[in-house]
């Protein structure tokens, strides 16, 4: 085989970066200045139309690296396609099986050379263009919506309907559950009419409850609390006033409260007039009338007793006023207390302990 002369083969050159000499283009080191200059970089080849065919008129064929490449691809649509169905919702599932097969249109891939079935779907699914099922889609969508309308109806049903079976529900059980109701005879309005004591019809209008919680029975009991109330209070403001009947409202408050303790008017009632008994039993200490003066022990419910000077003018308790001292009892002015005259009520305190309206 001869060598090619010198016009059909010339050998190429480049410039050194080091020291801008003209090296040839395959040297890997300069030969002017010895600093290495790194190998060629490979020149991007260049298909003519004759390394293609096309002048002698052969028919082009596609090397084997395209098509390893087209089938790769093909491959991997195939792949994502079956990836995607498989992701598909309950109600996507069961339309694919309900589908019946019938006339479509017709995809303008379908007819290609070359493809099996599944590439042929690809092409016309979505993988080399836009899908042709329409129908299919919108068919799909209805029914989904259908699905859910009636999902959104059956709540509403349950959930308007529910407290009508609640009610129903609960109607049967307070029904099973329900105690025989016991007649019983409940004096108390009747001790009331006749005149007698408020706490022997609170006993009665009691009894009467705890056996049978009627309607009627707690009616009969608020109405013997509130007389309770107003006869304890016509004890209290008695006039002429008496300290006797400060004895009576006493009794008649504690034990109102031990047969209806749960009642807050009747525990307040209580305290009420426990105070008024407290403030009552102030006894004189002793009388300096020289001064002028008069030394009192107080007893208090929740506290010592308190011994206390005072003149003639001033308060004993921030309630009792000082009207006169002699030398066996001193008279006192209640503020809280009224006559029928609507004055102040007026007692004497002497000085053997008793207690009498002025």
């Amino acid at each position: 085989m001869s060598r090619p002369s010198s016009g059909d083969f010339e050998e190429k050159t480049r410039m050194c970066p080091t020291c801008r000499m003209e090296i040839s283009f395959f040297a890997t080191k300069c030969r002017f200045c010895g600093e290495p200059v790194g190998r060629p970089k490979e020149e991007v080849r260049q298909l003519t139309v004759h390394d293609l065919g096309g002048e002698t008129g052969t028919q082009y064929a596609p090397g084997e690296d395209v098509v390893d490449a087209l089938e790769m691809f093909r491959q991997e649509e195939i792949a994502r396609l079956q990836q995607e169905d498989t992701k598909k919702s309950w109600f996507h599932r069961q339309e694919k099986k309900k589908a019946a097969p019938g006339p479509g249109p017709v995809s303008p891939y379908s007819e290609l050379p070359g493809l099996d079935p599944l590439s042929r779907d690809l092409a016309s699914v979505g993988g080399f263009g836009r899908s042709t099922r329409p129908v299919a889609r919108e068919t799909l969508l209805t029914k989904k919506l259908a699905i859910l309308g009636g999902f959104v109806a059956a709540i509403l049903i349950v959930y308007f309907g529910g407290g009508f079976v609640k009610a129903k529900y609960d109607d049967y059980m307070a029904r099973k559950n329900a105690k025989p109701v016991v007649s019983v005879d409940n004096q108390a309005m009747a001790i009331l009419q006749s005149g007698g004591s408020a706490v022997d019809a609170l006993d009665a209008a009691m009894t009467a409850l705890n056996t049978a919680n009627t309607p009627e029975n707690i009616e009969v009991a608020n109405r013997v609390r509130g007389t309770v109330l107003e006869q304890v209070d016509a004890l209290l403001n008695s006039d002429p006033w008496d300290l006797a009947n400060l004895d009576k409202a006493s009794n008649m408050a504690a034990r109102a409260l031990q047969l209806d303790p749960d009642t807050p008017a009747l525990r307040k009632l209580a305290e009420s007039v426990k105070g008024e008994v407290f403030a009552y039993k102030m006894s004189i200490r002793e009388i300096d009338m020289q001064e002028g003066t008069v030394t009192l022990r107080v007893l208090y419910p929740d506290r010592p007793e308190d011994l206390v000077v005072k003149k003639k003018g001033e308060k004993v308790l921030n309630r009792f006023e000082v009207k006169s001292i002699t030398r066996d009892a001193v008279r006192f002015s209640d503020s809280q207390r009224k006559v029928k005259s609507g004055l102040n009520r007026e007692f004497k305190i002497f000085t053997d302990g008793s207690v009498k309206a002025a």
